[in-house]
């Protein structure tokens, strides 16, 4: 009896030390891991780029679900602000799809003191394929929103972030979005892009971000000072107006164009709507691709891309099309995601009739005079088998004929009467 029981106890016992139970059974999909340059004039208890190997630094994590980064040191630390982010492990083929995960960072601690949730850049870094959670960068970029770079050393960092979709936009949880409320709120929207001043002048009070001080050369500008005010859900223009001076939109001397709506608006995109009636420039309509309208988000904002070298699917659709001008002029609505375009057919004004040729004059036709004015000997050669209203031409001699046979046959008649 104890020999046929030992084979089941030890089956049981292999089944017990293969089989997980719980939790424990269900592993995480993607990791993700801290990473930056740090401030060694602070603190070397951690090389310069050598953060990723300290204990704490990589979390797993699913779609939807909210995950915190928390490390402590020995001693205070900080980064430099030249580069940091997460990097994870979720596939994305361009900085677009990227961006369409909707990936944010729900708090940002140091030493208990929370900086809030700021939307940052979402990429493709390095075209590598993998989503990276873009913090701050001053190497091809010149964004740090949470300041790391002035901020006090500290000992303790967290930071929990958040990936809601798949890249491409497919929502891969059962729960949705993970904001339950509508959106709703301000904020205040203008025109970026890159532009070069003709005949290279430019007004004094014009904001330029890029490093480069010659206006005659094509760079990134900005016009925070012309900002439009907006709300959720009600549709308004941005304006760009250089009055008497002119800009053009053109390739930047670095490489690439690019021209936008820009938005200190902080909602993430993924929740957001955004619907464009018209673009007008210099008060002439532009032709648009209303379906490629997409809102993403930069410097911690809402960004509308109008045309740009690094997108496939621009509202605009050639960078000609915008072209010299002194005003812009963009009438849109942000939205909430569930919510229809404000905007109808009935709304915009009908198309300019396209110019056609003028119709050819019409040429009256040649008519025969009635009746045809006799030009007898002044044409020889004039047909004779033509109607001209009177007897035809063969007719008088088969007359004249007929008589003298008619005549003939009298006078042969009468003759023959005689000789009786």
């Amino acid at each position: 009896m104890k020999k046929r029981l030992l084979p089941i106890f030890l089956a049981t016992l292999l089944l017990l030390v293969f089989i997980p139970f719980g939790p424990a059974a269900v592993a995480s999909t993607f990791s993700a891991s801290l990473l930056g340059q740090l401030d060694t004039d602070v603190s070397d208890i951690v090389p310069e780029w050598g953060i990723e190997d300290h204990p704490g630094n990589s979390v797993s994590f699913d779609y939807g679900q909210e995950v915190t980064i928390k490390m402590e040191f020995d001693e205070p630390i900080k980064f430099t602000g030249n580069w940091v982010g997460i990097a994870t492990d979720v596939p994305v083929e361009s900085d677009e799809d990227a961006e369409s995960t909707g990936a944010y960072i729900t708090s940002f601690k140091v030493d208990g003191n929370d900086l809030g949730s700021v939307l940052v850049p979402l990429i493709n870094r390095d075209n590598s394929g993998f989503l990276t959670i873009d913090i701050a960068r001053q190497w091809g970029g010149d964004y740090d929103d949470y300041d790391l770079a002035n901020l006090e050393p500290y000992s303790v960092i967290e930071i929990s972030f958040i990936v809601p979709n798949e890249g491409g936009g497919e929502v891969t949880t059962d729960t949705g979005p993970i904001n339950t409320d509508r959106v709703t709120g301000s904020g205040n929207a203008w025109i970026g892009g890159t532009f070069r001043w003709e005949n290279g002048k430019h007004p004094a009070e014009v904001e330029k971000d890029a490093g480069f001080n010659d206006p005659s050369f094509c760079d990134w500008w900005h016009f925070p000072e012309q900002s439009t005010p907006f709300e959720v859900g009600i549709p308004f223009t941005v304006t760009l107006d250089m009055g008497s001076d002119k800009i053009i939109y053109d390739e930047a001397g670095w490489g690439g164009y690019i021209i936008t709506v820009d938005s200190d608006f902080p909602e993430n995109p993924s929740f957001l709507a955004v619907y464009i009636d018209s673009i007008k420039v210099d008060g002439k309509e532009l032709s648009i691709i209303p379906e490629n309208v997409a809102p993403g988000q930069e410097r911690g904002g809402l960004r509308v891309t109008l045309n740009s070298g690094w997108t496939d699917a621009p509202v605009i659709p050639a960078i000609q099309d915008v072209g010299m001008f002194s005003k812009i002029e963009v009438t849109l609505a942000v939205m909430d995601i569930d919510d229809p375009t404000p905007f109808t057919e009935s709304d915009r004004p009908p198309p300019e009739p396209e110019p056609t040729s003028p119709p050819p004059e019409e040429v009256a036709p040649i008519v025969r005079p009635d009746p045809v004015p006799d030009n007898s000997g002044q044409d020889s050669a004039r047909r004779t088998d033509v109607d001209e209203g009177g007897l035809p031409g063969w007719a008088l001699p088969v007359i004249i004929g007929g008589a003298i046979v008619a005549a003939a046959v009298v006078v042969f008649v009468v003759v023959k009467g005689k000789n009786k």
